[in-house]
């Protein structure tokens, strides 16, 4: 049986808006990556963040 644990703040954000930060910045790359990498992303709001990234992997076609 698994347990939920909501220890944040809602996230304010529109993932599927997000961009790659600039060369030089020291942060802000992470949901840029996770959707250009996954076919799958949202987060559910509630007490806290639920994040679901889904990548699927299977035969690759030539």
């Amino acid at each position: 049986m698994s347990r939920l644990i909501w220890t944040a703040v809602p996230c304010a954000r529109n993932i599927t808006a997000a961009t790659m930060a600039d060369a030089l910045a020291e942060s802000g790359r992470g949901l840029a990556i996770a959707a250009a990498v996954c076919d799958e992303l949202s987060v559910e709001r509630r007490r806290g963040n639920l994040w679901r990234l889904v990548r699927r992997v299977g035969p690759r076609s030539m």
